[in-house]
């Protein structure tokens, strides 16, 4: 699988790349998803900063807390479940496109239309048409 940050910071070499093999790929979806995949990852962060130091607050205090602070400490629970639940459906929307990019083919490798136009470089076993048999005792025969 492609590295998200080396598609998107090398994205004319990778469409040129993938172009070559026929395939194509939809960076603003790419680059949408990743946006708001940090997004959620940062709000997600500061709800949890929120909860750290009101949580060390209320241990601080020896007190009962307000009834505002409860529902403030619930509200930031309920709004970190749904972030977290939209940050998972975010990485596997993202990883599944991620999936489906093949492996770039390496600078030296050919491009042609199709195998028509590939360049013969070496041809292994040219006495393909020939058929052999094994014999129960372990040697071929040729038939």
């Amino acid at each position: 699988m492609l590295d998200i940050k080396f598609i998107l910071e090398n994205k004319e070499q990778v469409e040129s790349k993938l172009f070559s093999m026929g395939e194509k790929i939809d960076f603003a979806q790419i680059e949408n998803l990743s946006k708001n995949r940090k997004n959620l990852i940062q709000r997600i962060e500061e709800i949890n900063s929120i909860r750290k130091n009101t949580s060390k607050e209320i241990g601080d205090s020896k007190g009962k807390p307000s009834e505002s602070l409860i529902k403030q400490m619930k509200s930031f629970g309920l709004e970190l479940s749904k972030k977290s639940e939209k940050l998972k459906d975010i990485e596997n929307n993202l990883n599944n496109i991620l999936l489906s990019i093949p492996n770039l083919p390496l600078d030296s490798t050919l491009v042609g239309e199709n195998d028509k136009s590939n360049k013969i470089i070496d041809i292994f076993n040219e006495k393909k048409n020939e058929r052999f048999i094994s014999a129960s005792l372990g040697f071929r025969r040729k038939i």
